[in-house]
């Protein structure tokens, strides 16, 4: 059964949003929803370009129907060109005919813009108000989709994937967190376990020491039996930190 523009859409987008599982590997996350939209709703080229941090450009981190070499010329100034417009507005943009179009820089070079009837639609990913990427596609001239319907449908995948990009952020922080706190626990373990062994360098306690290194990375459980005061509780937090 053939379906309608809006269940074609419908599907996509369900089939999009099954994506968030993938998050943690962000780019291919990225590359497979703009698979989906070009396999399933007979768009051409797909790109998201996001801004970076360190160089302040644009610059496409996921891509459909590109070649490497074309997604990496695919770098924008904030004010450059039709995907610089629409990530300096914030709003989408257009292009019924990039032949036709002064601002259409067609960077990737992955056009044969003489040769081919094709329109570029684009609209800005927003997190948080802020822009932080484009989303753009192609779309050759005859499909018959008003550019409304389309500027629509990306918007909506825009925000689906700017929730892509604001989940993998919030993994990725927790992440540094979790490796800050352990390294600062490792800090202070080290230095409880060096002031305990600077107490004495006896050969009991240089045993001890070389039984704490060897119990502590196995899973064996530890019987520690001793007066009260002797250091039992420490030596036991040391292990199980350790």
């Amino acid at each position: 059964m053939k379906l309608t523009i809006c269940e074609a859409e419908l599907k996509v987008l369900y089939q999009i949003s099954q994506m968030v599982g993938q998050i943690l590997d962000l780019g291919q996350a990225l590359g497979d929803t703009l698979k989906i939209m070009s396999q399933s709703l007979a768009m051409e080229r797909a790109t998201v370009a996001l801004i970076e941090p360190e160089t302040g450009n644009l610059k496409i981190q996921a891509s459909h129907g590109l070649r490497p070499k074309q997604k990496n010329r695919g770098i924008y100034r904030p004010d450059e060109g039709v995907t610089g417009l629409i990530f300096s507005t914030a709003q989408p943009f257009v292009v019924p005919d990039i032949s036709r179009e002064p601002l259409f820089l067609n960077k990737t070079q992955s056009r044969t813009i003489k040769k081919e009837g094709i329109s570029f639609l684009g609209v800005p990913i927003v997190l948080h108000r802020q822009p932080i990427g484009v989303l753009s596609v192609d779309r050759l001239f005859g499909v018959e989709i008003s550019f409304e319907e389309d500027i629509r449908f990306l918007t909506i995948v825009a925000t689906l994937i700017a929730q892509f990009i604001n989940l993998n952020r919030q993994v990725r922080e927790r992440e540094r967190s979790l490796q800050r706190q352990n390294l600062s626990l490792m800090a202070e373990v080290s230095e409880k376990y060096n002031q305990f062994f600077m107490v004495g360098r006896s050969q009991a306690m240089l045993r001890l020491q070389q039984l704490i290194e060897k119990v502590s990375p196995s899973k064996a459980s530890v019987l520690l039996l001793g007066e009260s005061g002797t250091g039992k509780t420490l030596v036991a937090r040391i292990i199980h930190e350790m």
